[in-house]
């Protein structure tokens, strides 16, 4: 994972110990991985977007409207664009 010699081996393998003494791994390795991983993979609630193991799968619905935050975002970012592009052209057009 990390080249030979790297300074992130040590704290990576420490994080890594507390994880599988504090139980996350075995916790984590239950969850997902017995059961033929059923929490990750169950695709009856996939389609319809309920919750499959307590975890609610994401539809069009939960992504629509970041999206349109972002669209509505690149949309004001170019109009202020070509306003301060037409206003240079306009103060260095004039007499002085």
């Amino acid at each position: 994972m990390f080249p030979p010699g790297s300074p992130l081996v040590a704290p990576f393998d420490r994080a890594i110990l507390a994880m599988k003494q504090d139980g996350l791994v075995d916790r984590l390795a239950r969850v997902y991985l017995q059961d033929g991983g059923a929490a990750c993979s169950s695709s009856a609630g996939v389609a319809a977007g309920v919750a499959v193991g307590g975890v609610t799968s994401l539809s069009l619905e939960h992504v629509l409207a970041p999206f349109g935050v972002l669209a509505l975002g690149s949309v004001l970012a170019v109009a202020a664009g070509m306003s301060e592009r037409m206003a240079r052209r306009t103060t260095s057009r004039s007499p002085s």
